[in-house]
């Protein structure tokens, strides 16, 4: 009898826990991964204003003759950092143990490149190769190293962007454009007679054909890439593709998605609140934002020296100022129009007084309408801010002798002139009845040897851009030439 309670009791109880691991499990597959947690949160993409982060973590390049792989140092977390070592090193000692097994191998490098160091994550670039006697490649290894620092994990292509279905569209749209200009260059070299791959019996591929293979067919766990605040840099088949942050920043995911909360590093040495639009060596002060109803500040400073310390970097700060230079410039401005305006400098070291000093420190102001600012700012700056390596915004300044304020270069051009007149179009510079189309023609002639029966032909294809120097002269988009306007007549000039 007891024996039959036991059992009883026993299979009651084990029908019990089968019940509740049945519900936990159940209750588990339930529950969102991290990840369906942050598609809820909707990461962003990188917009106009967004800044990033330097980490505080040491990268180290190893080097053991003629080769060297990268160790960091920094993290909190050591676990993390070791694991992420191991992965770097061990890149270096398989590569150099393969090479025993290559015996017509000859020359052999293993290296490695930091891409990025930022927002929480550390991209770097890995490549071993071999060449024979005959200078033949019989080994090449590439492989982007890609960490998100919060976990140590390496980041999958689809986690760089908010929106996975985007990417076969990117990738198509940047590869048929590297197909079309490489077959545009061979097509050219062979006219020229200088292209042996190319002849009269030639077949031209199919670039759309072409595109699909690579794309379609592609497993996105395989594509090799690299990061930085500027772009994603892919490996496509033997195609290299720059995808950059200043045409397709709205969908990159990652400068945001893998940004910690908390600082993760042992010491706080990276600088923070960095411009995505400029890429100073050591960026020291920027402002950039309106700093009354009817003024916009563009300014920035930095340091002329890319091994500068943090704490020459700290002295420097004290000692110039930058607050009171950008409140003294403000306060000198006439508030009543609206102004735009750009303040650069670098501060360089003088090795024969041991001081630093403020070198190539200019203002440049541009009166204006402020809807037209702000439209410029808003339609054309996006591109030209992150592509910059200077000034934030497309304008430039032309000079105080001369008779045009700025000018914003992007797109076709528009220039502001001393006497607040917008000209957008090249027929606006210049008086009626002046044939500067002779001019420029004269110029496409001497230059690429076409007549003028060939140019009025083709005339819908040629564009101007005009800036504060010149009128540029492009043909289907691309550069073709330039003629400043002192090549003009200066009486027919309306500036």
């Amino acid at each position: 009898m007891k024996k039959n309670l036991v059992m009883i009791i026993s299979i009651a109880c084990i029908w019990v826990l089968a019940l509740m691991g049945t519900y936990l499990l159940a209750s588990y597959e339930k529950m969102p991964s991290p990840k369906e947690e942050e598609e809820k949160e909707e990461i962003a993409g990188v917009s106009l204003y967004d800044t990033y982060d330097q980490n505080g973590l040491t990268t180290k390049q190893i080097e053991i003759d003629d080769d060297s792989y990268i160790q960091i140092s920094g993290l909190k977390n050591q676990t993390i950092e070791k694991s992420i070592n191991k992965k770097l090193k061990d890149f270096y000692t398989q590569n150099k143990a393969k090479e025993k097994s290559l015996k017509e191998a000859e020359i052999c490098h293993v290296s490695m490149q930091e891409e990025t160091n930022f927002n929480d994550i550390l991209s770097i670039e890995a490549d071993a190769y071999c060449y024979n006697k005959e200078g033949n490649q019989v080994n090449h290894q590439r492989k982007g190293f890609n960490f998100s620092l919060k976990d140590g994990k390496e980041i999958a292509f689809e986690d760089l962007f908010t929106d996975t279905s985007v990417i076969n569209s990117i990738l198509t749209r940047e590869l048929t454009h590297i197909i079309s200009c490489r077959e545009e260059e061979l097509a050219a070299s062979y006219d020229e007679g200088e292209n042996p791959f190319r002849d009269e019996n030639t077949t031209p591929p199919d670039i759309e054909e072409e595109v699909w293979k690579a794309i379609y067919n592609l497993n996105r766990e395989d594509i090799i890439f690299t990061l930085s605040h500027k772009y994603i840099y892919v490996q496509l088949e033997n195609y290299y593709l720059t995808l950059l942050t200043s045409r397709y920043g709205q969908y990159f995911a990652f400068p945001n998605r893998f940004r910690s909360k908390e600082s993760l590093y042992k010491e706080d040495i990276g600088f923070k609140d960095l411009p995505y639009a400029i890429d100073f060596k050591r960026l020291l002060y920027s402002q950039l934002g309106y700093s009354s109803d009817n003024t916009f500040i563009d300014i920035t400073f930095a340091a002329n020296d890319e091994d500068i310390s943090w704490e020459e970097i700290q002295k420097i700060n004290s000692s110039f100022q930058f607050d009171k230079i950008v409140k003294d410039i403000s306060s000198k401005i006439d508030s009543t129009d609206f102004h735009y305006i750009n303040a650069s400098g670098l501060v360089t070291y003088n090795e024969d007084y041991h001081i630093y000093y403020l070198n190539n420190f200019n203002i440049q102001t541009c009166t204006m309408d402020k809807q037209y600012f702000e439209n410029t700012a808003k339609e054309m700056s996006y591109l030209q801010k992150l592509e910059s390596t200077y000034d934030p915004f497309p304008l430039t300044y032309y000079g105080e002798d001369k008779n045009i304020q700025c000018a914003d270069t992007t797109g076709t051009g528009v220039i502001v002139t001393k006497a607040n007149k917008k000209i957008e179009r090249i027929e606006d510079l210049f008086k009626p009845g002046y044939d500067y189309q002779a001019v420029i023609n004269q110029r496409i002639y001497q230059e690429m040897g076409w007549d003028e029966e060939f140019i009025n032909q083709n005339k819908e294809n040629i564009t101007y851009t005009l800036s504060d120097i010149s009128v540029q002269v492009n043909y289907n988009g691309d550069y073709l030439t330039s003629l400043f306007y002192e090549e003009f007549d200066q009486k027919e000039l309306n500036f």
